[in-house]
């Protein structure tokens, strides 16, 4: 046949034919079995064809992606009957079934095929042997990527809702965020602190930004968080993955190690109005900045940083008599709450006294045959008793002289010569005290039981002398 010739059945006429006595056969145009040769000189093609994977494992029913294993299928039709075409799909020649105009070719990918769009060619014969020109690209539909590649993950990190996002207490919740590289179906088998976490946790901002969260429990060890997870891409890759972390978690509630209370009176156990009252306390672990100290029930100022602290407050009038009450509560960096402490660890104690001291007692007498009477070169003594120990020693001055003083506490004795040039007549005296404190007692100048003593320096004369005889 040749290229000109009319497609379709192949005519023939066959005349001519005489037997042997010459009686001739009319012309004969159709065979005696019925059958014909048809003449087709026309390329078959493929009308439509399409790619698909077996992997649905997005749930997405868009049967455009796989990984090893997986099954790759182009299905195709063409526009008439054809021999059993050749398929290659990615790398290999596909398994091919059908019959007529309608074909599938199938392939199992493996792990040695490339990633990206899976290439395929298919080449076919009619059945009268012309050629179709061989197909690479589908006529509907899209293509196939082959993924064979374990998910990448761009950035992991983990914070807490803590006020400082790097520590963790009992109750706070963390949160490990997640940044990939290609978009991802699901995130599994989570954990932080070595826990599972509940893929109810699991929020998704997008493709490749997914987060989730844990709340910390008094069950969870302490120390240095770790995290992991396993990203699944669309395809059903899986990277599993863990991560440590420099968030620590800390549920042990702090602790004062040393605490002490003083004043900066002369006395450091003991405080008058005016007086500054100072806290110093140390921590087991370093405390928030700062801690609230109350002194007295008021507000101190608090100074310090790190485990060290000190309060000072100065006391004022409207301040109460007695043993100073302190506060001080506190909170470790987690926000672990302290217990309140009211009480020093040295035993130390302040004491506010504001109260001035007075004198009880007070007795004026000499040491003359006539204790109420003093005469040049006796010594006259005034004893006193205060209400309170005063500090050592009073002052006291008998006949405007400075007296000598003796004693201790509450009880006292001031003793003084008299000599020639004091001034006769009944003794004059002053006793000035101060409590301990530094309270100030009112001047006393006189006695609790009346006594008295009289300077008598003046020798006695006879008025009238007289001598007589019997």
């Amino acid at each position: 046949m040749a290229s000109g010739d009319t497609d379709g059945a192949v005519a023939f006429v066959l005349s001519g034919v005489t037997d042997l006595a010459g009686n001739t056969v009319s012309n004969v145009t159709a065979t005696t079995d019925a059958s014909s040769v048809r003449f087709d000189s026309v390329a078959p093609t493929v009308d439509a064809i399409t790619i698909a994977s077996n992997n649905n494992y997005d749930n997405d029913n868009t049967t455009s992606l796989a990984k090893s294993g997986d099954s790759v299928t182009v299905s195709f039709t063409t526009s008439e009957n054809i021999q059993t075409p050749t398929v290659t799909i990615a790398q290999g020649t596909a398994t091919v079934s059908g019959s007529d105009a309608v074909w599938s070719a199938t392939i199992a990918m493996t792990d040695s095929d490339p990633d990206g769009a899976v290439a395929f060619t298919v080449d076919y014969l009619d059945l009268a042997g012309n050629a179709g020109t061989q197909v690479t690209s589908v006529t509907s539909g899209g293509n196939v990527t082959f993924d064979n590649t374990a998910p990448t993950i761009s950035s992991a990190t983990i914070v807490s809702n803590n006020a400082v996002n790097t520590l963790a207490k009992v109750g706070d919740v963390v949160t490990v965020t997640i940044t990939s590289a290609e978009d991802l179906y699901s995130l599994a088998s989570l954990t932080i602190n070595s826990q599972s976490v509940d893929v109810a946790q699991v929020t998704k901002t997008s493709a490749t930004e997914w987060s989730f969260t844990y709340t910390m429990t008094s069950s969870d060890t302490e120390g240095d968080l770790d995290f992991g997870f396993t990203a699944n891409d669309l395809t059903g890759n899986s990277s599993a993955l863990t991560y440590s972390s420099s968030l620590t978690f800390d549920r042990t509630a702090p602790t004062l190690s040393a605490v002490s209370i003083s004043s900066n009176n002369a006395v450091n156990t003991l405080a008058k109005v005016g007086d500054a009252i100072t806290v110093t306390f140390t921590s087991s672990e370093e405390v928030q900045d700062p801690p609230t100290v109350t002194i007295g029930g008021t507000s101190a100022t608090v100074s310090g940083s790190g485990t060290s602290w000190s309060a000072t407050r100065t006391l004022t009038s409207s301040d109460a008599n007695g043993v100073i009450a302190f506060a001080v509560d506190f909170l470790d960096l987690a926000s672990n709450a302290g217990t309140q402490v009211t009480s020093s660890t040295d035993g130390s104690t302040v004491t506010l006294d504001q109260t001035p001291p007075t004198l009880t007692a007070v007795a004026i007498s000499s040491n003359n045959s006539a204790s109420n009477l003093a005469k040049v070169n006796d010594n006259v003594t005034i004893s006193f008793t205060a209400d309170e120990n005063i500090q050592d020693p009073p002052v006291v001055s008998i006949g405007g002289a400075s007296a000598t003083v003796s004693g201790s506490d509450a009880t006292w004795t001031a003793t003084r010569a008299m000599v020639s040039g004091d001034t006769e007549g009944e003794i004059s005296y002053t006793i000035d005290f101060t409590d301990l404190v530094g309270n100030v007692g009112t001047q006393v100048s006189s006695p609790t039981d009346g006594s008295a003593v009289t300077f008598d320096k003046t020798a006695p004369t006879m008025s009238a002398i007289a001598n007589a005889s019997n």
